[in-house]
């Protein structure tokens, strides 16, 4: 291809090429590696999902990501490790609002959206991947991934002490304050289930009902 001073042609390529690492991982075939994780998810609420069968000593990552047309996927990360030895590994972050979408080659639009800025909106089709982490991508094929779904975040709460990224949908933020003060009372019959990331040093909640669903984490 030829480009000049100034060209996209350069950026848009390696956009490309980015995006099809990650086809290719979602493409792949299955390993003994396995990744356990919540059927549903939002953008803003914290995750919490867990590995097994991880080389140790490799810096993994977890990704969010969803095919596009052309074989280019867009993609966000939600967490990395680097476990210390064989065992369950767990990945723990904040689901990012929004994630990046590489141009895709031959499309009457040359130019992709602004990195990161392209909106996680709720629908399935996304996969939670796990692979060799490279910064924003997957440096090698994923080993393990998993269908999601994702949904509409709840609202912001208050959260009481030692308590942090409390968020509630189906139910009052004071519902959901009782609920992170005693996680497991089943207060508002909301169960709940702790997901401990040592690495991070918190527990992941999400607490649940039919139309509800308050998630955070604690120490």
């Amino acid at each position: 291809m030829r480009t000049t001073a100034g060209s996209p042609a350069p950026r848009l390529l390696l956009s490309a090429l980015a995006g099809l690492v990650l086809a290719a991982a979602l493409a792949g075939p299955a390993s003994a590696a396995t990744l356990s994780a919540p059927a549903a998810i939002a953008p803003r609420e914290i995750v919490a999902v867990t590995a097994t069968g991880l080389v140790p000593g490799q810096r993994w990552g977890v990704y969010l990501a969803r095919p596009q047309a052309g074989g280019i996927n867009c993609i966000v990360p939600l967490a990395r490790r680097t476990p210390a030895g064989a065992g369950k590994v767990v990945f723990s972050g904040r689901l990012p609002a929004t994630m990046d979408c590489p141009a895709i080659p031959g499309a009457a639009s040359a130019q992709p959206a602004p990195p990161g800025r392209t909106p996680v909106t709720p629908g399935r089709g996304y996969r939670l991947v796990v692979c060799v982490a490279a910064g924003a991508d997957c440096r090698f094929m994923a080993v393990a991934r998993r269908a999601v779904r994702v949904v509409a975040p709840g609202a912001s709460c208050a959260a009481p002490p030692g308590v942090s990224s409390l968020r509630a949908r189906g139910v009052a933020c004071s519902v959901a304050t009782a609920v992170a003060r005693a996680p497991r009372a089943g207060l508002a019959g909301l169960r709940c289930r702790g997901t401990r990331d040592r690495t991070a040093g918190r527990t992941v909640f999400r607490c649940t009902r039919a139309g509800a669903r308050v998630t955070f984490s604690g120490r």
